[in-house]
């Protein structure tokens, strides 16, 4: 509760500020204004590190998609590219408390991946990924690697 309390004097002196023109943004609070700044640093921010990260057999490169990228030459980069300009990008997903930051970024590459070869843009489900990955890690840890390569 003194958490929240807490936000809300935050919020409303920020406020204040952005009123008289001290401050270009406004505040308000969300689903994280009960937590203290250790709590949401604790559960929502930083990367869990699995104690085993050796990489043995199934998370090694298949020898035939690492020879295929070897012999692509590109011949020019552009500056920038904005996927979401191209339609590629899903929209914004919440892991919540749940350390799967893998598969997010692995079902994010695949979903642009498969739309740029399909026209088709599909969501996919992380909860899958963690789901058949369970072997190899949980929504606590999983070499990032195995994403790709087992599930």
């Amino acid at each position: 509760y003194a958490a929240f309390v807490e936000s809300i004097r935050t919020v409303e002196e920020h406020n204040l500020q952005f009123k008289f023109g001290l401050s270009k943004f406004k505040l308000g609070l969300n689903k994280y204004s009960d937590l203290t700044a250790f709590e949401y640093k604790k559960n929502l921010l930083g990367l869990v590190v699995p104690k085993d990260t050796s990489c043995r057999g199934p998370c090694q490169l298949d020898r035939k998609l690492l020879a295929l990228t070897r012999r692509r030459v590109v011949r020019s980069v552009p500056e920038t590219v904005d996927w979401r300009d191209h339609g590629l990008v899903t929209p914004v997903k919440n892991q919540g408390y749940c350390a799967a930051c893998w598969a997010f970024a692995a079902n994010g590459a695949l979903e642009g991946q498969t739309a740029k070869q399909t026209g088709t843009l599909s969501v996919l489900s992380e909860q899958n990924l963690i789901d058949c990955s369970r072997p190899y890690g949980t929504c606590i840890q999983l070499m990032a690697g195995l994403a790709y390569t087992n599930s």
